[in-house]
């Protein structure tokens, strides 16, 4: 560990100090969206034997990296999203292990959520004129990869024995569900199929927002019904609801 530590610390103080000039110069965190080649740097690499202040620290800087959102018809932009979808890889890869999953302490948790927020919530598009399209002819989203990495990040995140709900609650607030509830309006089904996943899995873990999750499921389907006519992810919520139902107990609560 100490070979490790000479071996980077050159490297590692320099990229660092170099990353943080840059991004004084930015906003901290929220959807940076005209980000310059010279602000974006590959960061060193995550190890588990780095010492946990230097892994904490760089896990950070690459949550802010990963927070600078891009215009995808822009291909001026495609070396700096390169780096964020490779950051987001690494990250995915980092914490598929119990000893990665350390990362996910109560410090760096306002970081993993302001980076949440700005990858995944956004103004839905258009919808599309075709009522009868099906879900294989979805309009394709050419941020998509980077879409998939983040919502494969969030799941690990979420299922993390790291993340205790009590600790998790300060941070991953009830409006972070509602906004996730919203985002099922989604036209590409392989983004409702890890909404769906991801919605089940907040449900089960965290408990004082189930009549929450329940009641704003309740609220998509009478805007359904009654105001708009047209929702794509009515069939997820459903399975949700459904799942949801058949776990609840005999004799049923009033709130059921």
């Amino acid at each position: 560990m100490s070979n490790y530590g000479a071996q980077r610390r050159g490297m590692a103080s320099s990229d660092f100090s170099d990353y943080e000039s840059d991004s004084a110069s930015r906003s901290s965190f929220g959807g940076h969206a005209n980000a310059s080649p010279k602000q974006t740097k590959m960061l060193p690499a995550l190890r588990p034997g780095m010492p946990v202040a230097k892994r904490q620290h760089l896990f950070r800087l690459k949550l802010e990296l990963c927070s600078v959102c891009y215009n995808f018809s822009d291909p001026s932009t495609q070396r700096e999203r390169e780096i964020k979808r490779q950051t987001l890889l690494e990250l995915i890869k980092f914490t598929n292990t119990p000893s990665g999953q350390k990362v996910f302490c109560d410090a760096s948790m306002p970081h993993v959520l302001k980076m949440l927020e700005a990858n995944i919530f956004r103004e839905m598009p258009a919808e599309s004129q075709d009522m009868e399209l099906e879900d294989e002819e979805a309009p394709v989203q050419s941020s998509w990869p980077h879409l998939q990495a983040v919502y494969e990040f969030m799941l690990r995140f979420v299922v993390s024995s790291e993340v205790k709900p009590k600790v998790a609650r300060k941070h991953l607030h009830r409006n972070f569900c509602k906004n996730l509830i919203a985002l099922f309006d989604s036209e590409d089904p392989r983004e409702r199929d890890y909404l769906k996943t991801i919605l089940h899995r907040i449900y089960g873990k965290f408990m004082t927002y189930r009549s929450l999750i329940r009641r704003h499921i309740q609220y998509t389907f009478y805007e359904f019904m009654f105001e708009k006519g047209r929702h794509n992810g009515i069939g997820e919520l459903l399975e949700i609801l459904g799942s949801i139902i058949n776990g609840f107990q005999l004799p049923l609560k009033k709130e059921h």
